[in-house]
């Protein structure tokens, strides 16, 4: 009897530690368009390498691994990216106990924490699990927006009188970051300063001081922001097709961005950008009380 139990839990679907990163990057190459995000943030790894990590269950094969990035924010905690064998993947037993056991080294559900990006079936695992921990829950419908290389490198970026497009600096674009972070805390400006540091970005400097821009973000996707002082004068769509045309020539990055569907000012700016809506998906959050 206690043989077989050890047998059955040696055969459990369990999240493996990925080391072979070529394997990983070949994997999420077939998987494009829709894994353009975990792709980058596997790009961006050798980067961030004490704040990232990327995990499967079941062996690291195109057909049928998932595949969970992790980053781990000074401010925030926990934020996870997830690609999914194909859109049909069906929730077994066993995937669903995979994650609802996971070792809370990997993921701790009593945490904060958030999943960026998530396709509907993958969302409604996470919920279920969530509300299982007694866990208060936020749901944002997202929509992804693509912007193939090959056109983005033909781009004619749009250029603005009065204002200065640079690489975001670690003084003026962190603070201009950080005052438009929505949940911040004393820890945000190590985050961002970190992400200035490391990732593509161009700011919109006026009189010297940022304010608007466009940046990868180590989870994969372009953001984008303006102080609210300055919108609507484009700068953020300036920023964005800059930012896009750059990576596409000098990165092997995948531009790509995901905005909420109520923030109609993010879309829009997509849209003027000329991006490809790609799919919907959804940015879950849990926030633990203080």
């Amino acid at each position: 009897m206690d043989g077989a139990g050890a047998e059955a839990n040696d055969a459990t679907l369990k999240f493996q530690l990925v080391t072979d990163m070529e394997i990983l990057t070949s994997i999420l190459h077939s998987r494009l368009p829709s894994s353009a995000h975990v792709l980058n943030m596997v790009k961006l790894h050798p980067l961030f390498l004490t704040e990232m990590s990327f995990y499967t269950l079941d062996e690291l094969t195109e057909e049928k691994c998932w595949i969970l990035g992790k980053y781990e924010r000074e401010d925030t905690g926990q934020q996870f990216v997830i690609s999914i064998p194909n859109y049909t993947v069906q929730v077994t037993e066993e995937i669903r106990q995979a994650f609802n056991t996971i070792s809370l080294e990997i993921l701790n559900w009593d945490a904060q924490f958030e999943f960026i990006s998530l396709d509907h079936i993958v969302t409604l695992l996470v919920f279920d699990i969530s509300i299982e921990h007694g866990n208060g829950t936020e749901v944002l419908p997202c929509q992804v927006y693509h912007y193939p290389r090959e056109k983005s490198k033909d781009i004619i970026p749009i250029f603005l009188d009065n204002i200065e497009l640079k690489s975001l600096d670690t003084e003026s674009g962190v603070n201009y970051l950080t005052k438009n972070e929505w949940y911040c805390n004393e820890k945000t400006k190590i985050f961002r300063e970190k992400c200035v540091k490391r990732c593509p970005s161009v700011g919109v400097y006026v009189d010297n001081e940022a304010v608007s821009g466009a940046m990868m973000n180590p989870t994969g996707h372009v953001g984008f922001t303006t102080l609210i002082q300055h919108q609507g004068k484009g700068y953020a769509v300036a920023a964005l097709q800059h930012l896009v045309k750059y990576m596409s020539i000098e990165t092997e990055l995948i531009p790509c961005g995901m905005s909420y569907n109520r923030n109609i000012p993010s879309i829009k700016v997509h849209v003027k950008a000329g991006h490809e809506h790609l799919h919907n998906t959804s940015y879950f959050v849990f926030y633990k009380a203080q």
